[in-house]
């Protein structure tokens, strides 16, 4: 692609109402970017573009100019890529309508590795940030790379995990990527890009979030990953829509248990009734993955329980294995706060329950 049709896609990126679907037909009708650019009234009326798209099209020509957009572009240090790029995510243009163009910031190598996206609610629990922590230290042992879309809560805790234990994350923005957003996590923002991440979006440079850009931005989360795994969510969670259409691209979904008494179990919940893969471990998740290995997950050399619960639960076990009614009696645990406390030793892989009903150490 020659430097001037590379501006011209992305001076359609910026106008509204130009998306994936209605640039393929401009392009696939005037046979390039340029061309269409250039394209009269009434030519774009022939095709059935609507009258506001033609109208901000001819408006913003009158004084946009597409090469200096994309000195712009380069002079911040980020990277203008567009679908028929080779740096452009393999997986990621395998989805329907897949964006057209990326700006990419940090290490864009990153958009060719083997990603999985961790995501969940922005009121993230104590038990949920435990939970993310164990899944993401394990999927970075693995070697994968974690998407997440630099939310707070879980999608925060995910990054900044990730960054904690050495691996590599990308963040997917839902507005340019000169703009952070939410603006708390901008230290996060600048701490990814410092360790050798990449932070990447749709939205052209300077836009703002608006209504309806983070259904967008989730599909961009859901299409780089080979799995998205949610660990907590309300039952109207935006990450429930990230599983919706990551299940609509053909990936996989992992939902993590949780406490039953607790609203952001509820959308896991969910997910699982209606086929999701119940992950109560990292093993649970790189089983469904092709060419991932729970063997190469790193364990640690000593272990030690976080809560007084799981204390409890682990000192009783090293007596002998015991049924949910005998841990019950023996530890004189609230049923609701033992069987969270014993999810989270499952996910960490220091308990399992046997065939007879009863759990023991690992």
């Amino acid at each position: 692609m020659t430097e001037g049709e590379r501006g011209y896609w992305f001076a359609f990126n910026f106008i509204d109402g130009i998306g994936p679907a209605r640039f393929a037909l401009l392009r696939s009708h005037f046979g390039s970017a340029e061309e269409a650019w250039d394209a009269s009234e009434h030519a774009l009326q022939a095709i059935g573009v609507p009258a506001p798209a033609i109208k901000n099209i001819l408006t913003t020509r009158r004084s946009f100019d597409p090469k200096e957009n994309l000195d712009k572009i380069r002079k911040q240090n980020i990277d203008p890529i567009t679908l028929l790029d080779a740096a452009y995510p393999n997986l990621l243009k395998t989805i329907p309508d897949p964006p057209f163009v990326l700006y990419a910031r940090g290490d864009s190598t990153l958009l060719q590795t083997s990603c999985i996206a961790v995501v969940g609610t922005r009121k993230m629990t104590s038990y949920g940030q435990t939970v993310t922590e164990t899944i993401t230290n394990g999927l970075v042992d693995a070697g994968l790379t974690i998407v997440s879309g630099l939310a707070l809560g879980v999608d925060g805790e995910a990054h900044r995990t990730t960054l904690e234990h050495g691996g590599k994350t990308i963040a997917v923005l839902g507005c340019g990527v000169d703009c952070i957003y939410p603006p708390r996590h901008k230290g996060l923002a600048d701490a990814i890009l410092r360790e050798g991440g990449a932070i990447i979006a749709e939205a052209p440079l300077s836009r703002w979030v608006s209504r309806g850009i983070f259904p967008a931005r989730n599909r961009i989360v859901s299409g780089l990953s080979l799995g998205v795994v949610i660990c907590e969510a309300a039952e109207r969670s935006g990450a429930l829509i990230t599983a919706r259409l990551a299940l609509e691209q053909g990936r996989e979904v992992f939902a993590i248990p949780g406490p039953i008494t607790s609203q952001f179990s509820k959308g896991p919940s969910q997910l699982i009734q209606q086929g999701a893969k119940l992950a109560a471990s990292v093993e649970d998740i790189l089983s469904e993955l092709p060419n991932f290995s729970a063997s190469g997950i790193k364990k640690a050399e000593t272990r030690q329980p976080q809560s007084k619960e799981e204390q409890a639960i682990v000192g009783a076990l090293q007596a002998n294995v015991q049924s949910l009614d005998d841990l019950i009696g023996t530890t004189q645990l609230p049923a609701s706060t033992l069987m969270a406390a014993m999810s989270m030793l499952e996910l960490k892989g220091w308990i399992r329950l046997q065939t007879d009903g009863k759990y023991a150490l690992v």
